[in-house]
């Protein structure tokens, strides 16, 4: 298995000691280790969270040993806000990079191994809840989720690979956002991630791939993707796309609205504005450059794109 570049290892329940407290909430990592820091909120006796945004100088590696004394297993949900340079291996075998994933839904005592390159930004947002408090606050009186009870509580160890879809990326990026010392920041901490949990489980619940590391090929989050990875080119004809990813042009037009909200030109488009306006703010590209960089062959038109997108 391939760790170029990983100088530190350390065990998920022994991450935390890589950070200096701050204060109650705040840890900040050693600035021999990295840069950043991690936002601790112990919400209700079994839940907590944690907001992480911070980077490692030589690369990390974080490992679960699912034999070291886990007398109280409980469960994770994690989301990434960016994916690249990390790598997921579950019983040392790495996932391949052909999957499409920011989101990963973990029992404490899986054996999992995640790598993180040197100097790459992780923004993640996890969330752990013991096994009771799920039973109470998420099953209990519920039918519908009788059978998720079932494959969750029974199975000893699981890892679950997922993509977020657009309300769940917008709640995460809420997150880094807010400042939970201002009035009623603690309380849209607090209601963010109870909705995130439910919005999750109520999306997957009857996923027949749900069980041991099942991803079960998101196609729809692979195109987007795809589409996100191509910005500074034209927008692909909707036919060859779905050739692309085996699909028809009427189920990929029909499944990607219905994931993301909107058409796939308009989002294209908007992923596309939002790209321009990081080079212009913090590349400091001209609007003459970006719109080269992006693309487009006439500086009016592109002026005219993204003033319409950026104020939508």
């Amino acid at each position: 298995m391939e760790t170029q570049g990983i100088v530190n290892k350390v065990a998920f329940s022994e991450l935390i000691h890589l950070f200096n407290k701050r204060s109650s909430n705040t840890f900040v990592l050693a600035p021999s280790i990295g840069e950043g820091s991690v936002l601790i909120f112990h919400l209700e006796k079994g839940l907590q969270a944690c907001i992480w945004d911070c980077s490692f100088t030589g690369g990390i590696e974080i490992f679960n040993d699912p034999g070291n004394g886990n007398e109280n297993p409980y469960f994770t949900l994690a989301f990434f806000l960016n994916t690249k340079g990390l790598r997921f291996a579950n019983q040392n075998i790495l996932l391949e990079d052909s999957m499409v994933w920011n989101c990963v839904f973990i029992s404490s005592i899986a054996s999992y191994k995640i790598y993180i390159d040197p100097l790459v930004q992780g923004r993640c947002v996890s969330i752990s809840f013991s096994k009771k408090w799920f039973e109470n606050n998420i099953v209990e009186g519920n039918d519908q989720f009788k059978i998720l009870k079932e494959k969750i509580c029974v199975t000893d160890s699981f890892l679950f690979f997922d993509s977020m879809n657009a309300s769940e990326k917008k709640l995460i990026q809420g997150l880094f956002n807010v400042s939970w010392k201002k009035s009623l920041g603690s309380f849209y901490i607090k209601s963010s991630i109870l909705k995130i949990i439910s919005d999750f489980f109520y999306r997957i619940k009857e996923r027949a791939t749900f069980g041991l590391t099942g991803f079960g090929g998101d196609i729809i989050a692979m195109v987007e993707d795809h589409l996100c990875n191509h910005l500074t080119e034209a927008l692909p004809n909707l036919k060859d796309l779905a050739l692309r990813f085996g699909l028809s042009a009427s189920t990929l037009r029909r499944n990607f609205k219905e994931r993301y909200g909107m058409n796939i030109s308009t989002y294209f488009l908007c992923k596309k504005m939002e790209y321009a306006k990081e080079l212009m703010d913090k590349k400091k590209m001209t609007s003459a450059e970006t719109a080269l960089f992006l693309g487009y062959t006439s500086v009016h038109h592109f002026a005219r794109v993204y003033q319409k997108i950026m104020k939508s």
